[in-house]
């Protein structure tokens, strides 16, 4: 190759999948949060699937955490 096809090549950069993961796994936070609010929205949920629901939020945003760190220390 010469020089100048060489500059047009792009080259993946080394980040690993935990961008990836984290961009799936904030999706998804986002898609539970959507249903739940439509869901109580409609009166179609309980006092306990909502407290459910809650915690489910919490604990998907806890695992976002070690995501983050891991994406940033590289």
């Amino acid at each position: 190759m010469t020089d100048s096809t060489d500059s047009l090549i792009v080259k993946p950069k080394k980040s690993g999948l935990a961008p990836l993961i984290l961009t799936l796994v904030e999706l998804l936070h986002q898609l539970m949060e959507a249903q739940v609010i439509r869901r109580m929205d409609a009166e179609k949920l309980t006092e306990s699937e909502i407290e459910k629901a809650a915690d489910s939020l919490q604990a998907l945003e806890k695992q976002k955490l070690p995501l983050r760190i891991n994406q940033f220390s590289r």
